[in-house]
């Protein structure tokens, strides 16, 4: 298929944040063969028309936020297909391949944290995978609503499917409300999870927060997970050659949206953290600031803690001690371009490293000095 070219100006001018943002980028030059497979044969998007599908939906997810996995189209990465451990995790959820053979063992849950518009959801559910199989957190109630814009799945997939609000700190979300009484603010949403995961998903999550917080979301992992040898979590997040709290350069630039944006000249003053814009699990946006619920944003740091292969198994050996559980920890760093995160895949066979075919002079002034793309997974013993 011929590579095409869309520019997101046919939606409409630039705003202020499109052009100040090094991560933004304004043309969409080709869309990955799976996502458009999904696109074409789940959602049944004309193929003439996914492109301009895909940057309207992106543009309205930059107006709630201008995060760079928005910017840079990395949603479109349906990053759970191409990871290490992806094998293992479709031949545990899929149901029986043999024809008449009833299967032996229960199904699998999946669930994924963060899961920004659910793609990864929607990349299993094309696969084959049951719904009914399948879950997804997200902090943001308005990326599951644009999600099921994107991929066109509301008669197919019930919006029960996901837990949102979902926030990973607040105690009240994992307790079982009692009969009768107000579930409302979020209270016990992840109740119906506990102890029943198979599979937990968690990319671009962990790596936005200080080590402290880092250690009570595997404490939230593991309550969610099944209680049993094989149960895993596994994903991808910003990682460094040299582990520790790292101040993200990234901050930088938020500073600057929040000068540049109307009504926000007051927040130097009153002493707000600026936004890490990572964390897109972990901050109110627009959207949210006129819901109920406010996120409690506990160890949300400016200076989130970034793992090389020893730190991570350090945390996981900490986390094991404290809960009486045994660990199998994975992980390889590998170097990616500033733009394409989702072309950076672990070394192997089929695999490649994209640090040669990065975008020509992309702007990487807003990487970290010594960020690589970390992928893992870690298995319950």
């Amino acid at each position: 298929m011929a590579e095409t070219t869309t520019s997101a100006s046919a939606s409409g001018p630039k705003d202020r944040s499109q052009e100040l943002a090094p991560w933004y980028t304004e043309t969409l030059t080709s869309v990955p063969d799976n996502v458009r497979k999904v696109l074409e044969t789940y959602s049944h998007v004309p193929a003439e028309e996914v492109e301009s599908h895909i940057l309207s939906l992106r543009e309205r997810a930059w107006s709630i936020c201008p995060y760079p996995c928005i910017g840079q189209f990395r949603f479109l990465d349906l990053s759970i297909s191409i990871h290490p451990y992806y094998p293992n995790v479709i031949s545990r959820l899929l149901p029986s391949s043999t024809p008449g053979v009833p299967s032996t063992r229960d199904p699998a849950n999946f669930l994924d944290l963060g899961c920004c518009l659910g793609q990864d959801f929607r990349a299993l559910a094309a696969a084959g995978v049951p719904v009914s199989q399948l879950h997804g957190a997200e902090l943001e109630p308005a990326f599951i609503d644009l999600g099921f814009d994107l991929f066109r799945d509301r008669d197919r997939v019930p919006a029960s499917r996901f837990v949102t609000p979902a926030d990973i700190f607040a105690e009240s979300f994992f307790d079982t409300p009692e009969p009768g009484k107000d579930a409302s603010g979020g209270r016990g949403v992840f109740a119906p999870l506990l102890g029943k995961m198979d599979v937990i998903y968690a990319a671009s999550f962990f790596h936005l927060f200080d080590w402290e917080g880092q250690l009570e979301i595997a404490r939230r992992v593991i309550k969610l997970m099944r209680p049993v040898p094989g149960s895993v979590v596994l994903g991808r997040q910003a990682g460094n050659l040299q582990a520790g709290s790292q101040e993200s350069r990234m901050n930088e630039w938020l500073n600057v949206f929040k000068k540049n944006e109307p009504g926000k000249e007051e927040s130097k003053e009153s002493g707000n953290n600026p936004v890490n814009d990572e964390d897109r699990d972990s901050t109110t946006t627009t959207e949210t600031k006129n819901q109920s619920y406010k996120p409690t944003n506990k160890n949300r740091s400016s200076a989130p803690y970034r793992h090389n292969p020893e730190s991570w198994q350090n945390l996981w050996s900490e986390i094991g001690r404290e809960t009486g559980t045994e660990w199998e920890v994975h992980s390889e760093l590998i170097e990616s371009s500033a733009r394409r995160w989702n072309m950076a895949k672990p070394s192997g066979e089929g695999r490649v490293d994209a640090s040669a075919s990065g975008a020509p002079n992309e702007d990487k002034s807003w990487l970290d000095q010594g960020v690589r793309m970390m992928w893992f997974w870690v298995i319950r013993k």
